[in-house]
């Protein structure tokens, strides 16, 4: 069985609750600071622009953005919710489609469980002497 991917590199992941592998992950909390001090300078600036400015790689930008530990200046926001087409500053949902995602993918869990429960099968032997 394969493991989970990194979501910068593509290497493997070693820690389950993990999104990057442990060589990307000491890499973006030395780069967060790093862009962090940046945009204090330059805020505003695009990830290729910061990336072109301080030499990190624009993959960890655009991470530390999906991730929401940096927000998108949404005054001419081009990420647009995957649900409803709104503006937003980082992610893929808006709050509002962010809800009814989790909601939705809850019912499934909760049925696909249900299911599973249905079609199980559950043997016992026999131990009275006849």
């Amino acid at each position: 069985m394969q493991g989970k991917r990194c979501k910068i590199c593509g290497g493997q992941v070693q820690k389950f609750d993990s999104k990057v592998c442990s060589h990307c992950e000491a890499d973006l909390q030395e780069n967060f600071l790093e862009v962090k001090n940046f945009l204090q300078d330059n805020p505003g600036s695009g990830a290729a622009f910061i990336a072109d400015e301080t030499g990190i790689d624009e993959k960890f930008i655009v991470y530390m953005i999906d991730e929401k530990w940096l927000e998108r200046d949404t005054s001419g926001a081009r990420k647009k919710c995957s649900g409803c087409g709104k503006p937003i500053a980082s992610g893929q949902f808006c709050p509002q489609c962010a809800v009814g995602v989790t909601s939705s993918l809850e019912r499934a869990r909760k049925a696909l469980m249900d299911e599973q429960k249905k079609q199980m099968t559950v043997y016992t032997r026999d131990t009275t002497k006849k």
